[in-house]
């Protein structure tokens, strides 16, 4: 939990607040401002409701994960960077998510917005993650529409349909909760006109197996 004291009331020091400076409603101001960012993130690009993008996608390594492999699969699309203190933060928990749901049906995609693929190369082989990684391409740009901020996530049904998108991070175990529900679905049919029902009749049986994990250079 976020301690208060590191949260910013005022741009002056008590002590050295110039004269006719109030102090300022400080929390007032960054809540209302941290809403309004909030919401004009979320009324961009993908949303709840929608259908994920169907891309393939290229890792790190230089593998392809194909919109194919991920079909019928429960998917989180995780928008990060290694500047990010928060990201940093959340990857070792995605790493349990990923090995203790996997199995299940489960798959992340950790699409990076940094600027050099070495950096997250080298940060990705440091810390050991093995769920796969890939930098932000154009065709994921599109299909998802401008990241705000980071970290920003959506979690994506077996059918294909985008559950939850969200900047920042969840309260402590509600993300794995909601995965869990999600997985627990399987043996539902998928939403009419998806891309699994399209493509597949809404068979289960045509649903490969889990993806690999990543592979680095």
């Amino acid at each position: 939990m976020r301690n208060a004291k590191s949260i910013c009331t005022s741009p002056f020091p008590r002590a050295a607040r110039p004269r006719g400076i109030r102090a300022w409603p400080g929390r007032r101001v960054w809540a209302f401002l941290l809403a309004w960012f909030t919401a004009a993130a979320y009324a961009e690009g993908l949303q709840v409701g929608q259908f994920a993008p169907a891309v393939d996608i290229e890792t790190i390594g230089g593998d392809v994960v194909s919109a194919r492999q991920l079909e019928g699969k429960v998917v989180l699309h995780y928008f990060w960077a290694t500047w990010c203190p928060v990201c940093r933060g959340d990857l070792p928990e995605l790493q349990k998510l990923y090995q203790s749901h996997r199995s299940w049906g489960f798959e992340i995609i950790a699409h990076s917005l940094d600027e050099e693929r070495g950096t997250v190369i080298d940060f990705w082989r440091e810390h050991g993650y093995t769920f796969p990684v890939a930098m932000r391409s154009d065709a994921i740009r599109a299909g998802y529409g401008p990241i705000r901020g980071t970290p920003t996530f959506f979690l994506v049904d077996r059918a294909g349909t985008v559950r939850l998108k969200r900047l920042g991070v969840l309260p402590e175990g509600e993300l794995g909760a909601r995965i869990t529900r999600l997985l627990a679905r399987q043996d539902r049919q998928p939403a009419r006109g998806s891309r699994l029902d399209a493509r597949s009749g809404g068979r289960r049986d045509s649903i490969s197996g889990s993806i690999p994990p990543v592979s680095l250079p």
